[in-house]
């Protein structure tokens, strides 16, 4: 059997109304607790190797499930935290869709950051490098990545040879799925199934 990655978005961080996270820590709320159990419990059992995680709180919560579930070493890597969104952390994204700031960069990602942010290029080029890592140490065998919606567009379209600048179509629910097999080269198998998650 070739070795699948299991791509996974961590679950719904916090009980409010969604903000603009980006880097701001925040653990996961109640929803998102059950949709990181749910999604463990979908994958008890599966033979993986590794579970890879960004360091931050949501998707550290969701890959300590999950490693408990499937009994395998959790590994953290800051390279797959989300976007830094600036200026907009922490704010609704109705506050900043008019604003010129948000129009320069909805219409050129790859060189335009968020105020006091990362550019859509910035963050491919970081997550790549942790990817690279990830590669690495892989033994062969199926591992499982979690991590933020901007991180997992810029690995997913990496692997299937999506242009950077068209990785905002690549739909990202909280818990979704992704499956790429490894070998003999990157294969889509299933992209963000949440159905699991659903409430």
């Amino acid at each position: 059997m070739k070795a699948v990655c299991f791509f996974a978005r961590h679950g719904q961080a916090g009980n409010s109304e969604p903000r603009i996270l980006g880097t701001t820590d925040l653990p996961l709320g109640t929803r998102g607790m059950r949709q990181a159990q749910k999604l463990a419990q979908r994958l008890e059992g599966v033979p993986i190797e590794c579970v890879w995680s960004s360091h931050l709180a949501r998707a550290r919560q969701t890959a300590e499930a999950i490693a408990w579930a499937v009994g395998a070493p959790l590994r953290l890597h800051p390279g797959l935290g989300e976007m830094n969104f600036g200026d907009w952390e922490g704010r609704f994204a109705r506050e900043i869709l008019l604003s010129e700031d948000f129009s320069r960069w909805a219409r050129h990602p790859l060189e335009n950051s968020p105020p006091g942010g990362e550019t859509l290029l910035g963050l491919s080029e970081r997550v790549l490098a942790a990817w690279e890592e990830v590669l690495d140490s892989w033994a062969g065998g199926n591992i499982a990545v979690v991590a933020h919606g901007g991180p997992l567009r810029v690995l997913i379209g990496h692997l299937v040879g999506i242009p950077l600048e068209a990785i905002h179509r690549i739909c990202q629910d909280h818990a979704g799925l992704s499956l790429v097999t490894m070998e003999p080269e990157p294969r889509l198998l299933l992209l963000n199934d949440p159905c699991h998650a659903q409430d």
